[in-house]
């Protein structure tokens, strides 16, 4: 027997996981409560349709391993999206999954990189200026000249690229997850 399955888009899937989240807390605050009782205390679901305690202990909990396995079928459909789904942005054409892995991995490195040779410029600069004014205190004074490894209008334009490239990813990413669709295990 073929098994149901229902399908949304990834932003419905990912909507769908801060629900069962909040479901999992819910039910899981609601346990505690019933967590220990003193033995002499009266079982509160004794005459309940929840039979006892301990049964609606085991359908709850059974009922959060259910939500659980729930939470892996979403993401697992979402990886599998995300590896087949391809993107192109600023020229340049990557899966999803590995436009999520340049995000979280490569971007903060690269950013800092840039930022990093920015300010060192900019201290070269700040020096220079400060240079500048014993240059013209006294013919005996010491100057150095400085060399730049790199071309810095190059390094602006690839600081700015990279920023643009984060921005239009971001946008990107919330069309492709508004558009893709997954199949889920019901």
């Amino acid at each position: 027997m073929a098994q149901e399955t229902v399908t949304m888009t990834i932003t419905e899937a990912l909507a769908e996981l801060k629900t069962i989240k909040a479901r999992i807390e819910k039910k899981t605050t609601s346990l505690m409560a019933y967590f220990v009782r003193d033995k002499g205390r009266i079982d509160p679901f004794a005459d309940s349709d929840a039979g006892s305690t301990a049964q609606f202990w085991r359908r709850e909990t059974q009922a959060i391993e259910d939500l659980q396995d729930r939470i892996i079928d979403i993401r697992s459909a979402i990886q599998r999206a995300n590896q087949t789904t391809e993107a192109e942005i600023k020229g340049v054409v990557q899966t999803i999954a590995d436009w999520l892995t340049w995000r979280r991995e490569v971007l903060p490195v690269r950013k800092v990189f840039y930022e990093t040779q920015l300010r060192a410029l900019n201290d070269v600069r700040r020096a220079e200026a400060q240079n500048a004014v014993k240059k013209t205190s006294g013919p005996d004074v010491f100057v150095p000249e400085y060399v730049l490894a790199v071309d810095e209008q190059q390094l602006l334009k690839d600081a700015e690229f990279l920023t643009e490239l984060a921005g239009a990813l971001d946008g990107r990413l919330s069309l492709v997850n508004a558009t893709t669709t997954i199949t889920i295990p019901m």
